[in-house]
């Protein structure tokens, strides 16, 4: 925008220059998170009363994008492709934590923000839904130069008013939550640490607190990394459209995709369409089940080919969730049983304490 003082930004100049973005091919979702940005940063010059209003609440976007044949491409470039979904579906299911957050995302149309915020209380087994009520947001600090030093995650309101939502969910998503609390469980009973109680973080980090955005992110690149799938521009955001385009690929009503996302004005899905009920939602979602059924039902519980280290570093995650199944393993030898539900009513009647509860961490 060049050397401007704050006291000397317009709404004019601003205008000119988030419609510039637009106009060079930018999205406009991406123009709207820019907007935000500078409003914050506005308001916190504000607070030190270096200006007296907000020029942001005067600027005006477009409310949708342009219908162009390179805005379609771009729409359609924001999800996995189809010829990288399984092999990506593949990858997340060698880790036990990424598997049943990214098909939150992929098979619920939730947004990053949303699934680090949702509880256990917000999954309904029974019924097959979940609920979102929350989500992810961040609050940054500044020094007295307006730099942030500190951005601190905390569970806020969810986007919209529409964002709040019962979702059904189709049986692969459920099955996967099921086994994710399994494995929460057994590490609460052997750590004391808050992973799976009704108020607790389904994706909880091993001390029970709400994972950050951006050390899920740091993870979630080395996993692609390591399946060779850093350069397929596959991020978080991909995961929800990657939602959206199934059902768009199985014809669903744009109306009912609508819903199901959470947007707050139909013109977002591109189409109006009549209300729907929550059986056609459910029709819906089924195509999740028919489009990415495995062939075979994975074991989740492998067992190891020999003992694991009695010793787990805290610098990788992801090995502790390796290190982790591989403990569940010689427990389910020691205690004789095969299935995870028969070793958590094994563990219940003896009541075991454990005489290294960092064995099992995740």
């Amino acid at each position: 925008m060049g050397n401007y003082l704050p006291q000397n930004i317009s709404p004019n100049l601003l205008q000119d220059f988030l419609g510039g973005m637009l106009d060079n091919g930018y999205a406009l979702d991406t123009v709207k998170h820019i907007k935000y940005q500078l409003g914050q940063y506005f308001e916190y010059c504000i607070d030190e009363e270096i200006i007296d209003k907000n020029p942001v609440n005067k600027v005006r976007l477009q409310s949708r994008e342009r219908k162009t044949k390179d805005a379609a491409e771009e729409q359609e470039y924001k999800a996995i492709p189809e010829e990288l979904r399984d092999r990506f579906l593949q990858a997340i299911g060698t880790s036990v934590l990424f598997k049943p957050l990214c098909l939150t995302s992929m098979f619920a149309g939730l947004r990053i923000g949303e699934v680090l915020a949702l509880k256990w209380k917000d999954f309904d087994e029974k019924n097959k839904t979940l609920s979102v009520v929350r989500t992810q947001t961040v609050e940054p600090t500044f020094d007295e130069n307006g730099n942030i030093t500190k951005r601190e995650y905390v569970v806020g309101k969810t986007k919209t008013a529409g964002s709040v939502r019962v979702l059904p969910i189709p049986d692969l998503l459920v099955e996967a939550l099921k086994e994710w609390k399994k494995l929460r469980v057994m590490q609460e009973l052997m750590t004391k640490a808050p992973v799976s109680k009704a108020d607790d973080f389904i994706f909880a980090n091993n001390n029970g607190e709400m994972r950050s955005y951006h050390g899920t992110r740091t993870m979630f690149m080395r996993l692609l990394k390591k399946h060779g799938l850093e350069d397929a521009g596959i991020h978080f955001y991909k995961l929800r459209h990657t939602f959206s385009n199934t059902l768009f690929e199985a014809q669903e009503n744009p109306k009912v995709i609508q819903t199901l996302m959470g947007h707050k004005k139909v013109e977002t899905t591109m189409i109006y369409n009549t209300a729907t009920t929550n059986k056609y939602l459910q029709k819906a979602v089924d195509v999740f089940d028919k489009r990415y059924a495995p062939s075979e039902q994975q074991v989740t519980v492998a067992q190891p080919s020999e003992k694991p280290s009695a010793t787990i570093s805290d610098e990788n995650e992801e090995s502790h969730g390796d290190q982790f199944l591989q403990n569940v393993a010689r427990l389910m030898d020691e205690y004789g049983v095969s299935t995870l539900d028969e070793l958590m009513e094994a563990m219940d009647d003896d009541h075991p304490k454990p005489r290294r509860t960092k064995d099992f961490e995740m």
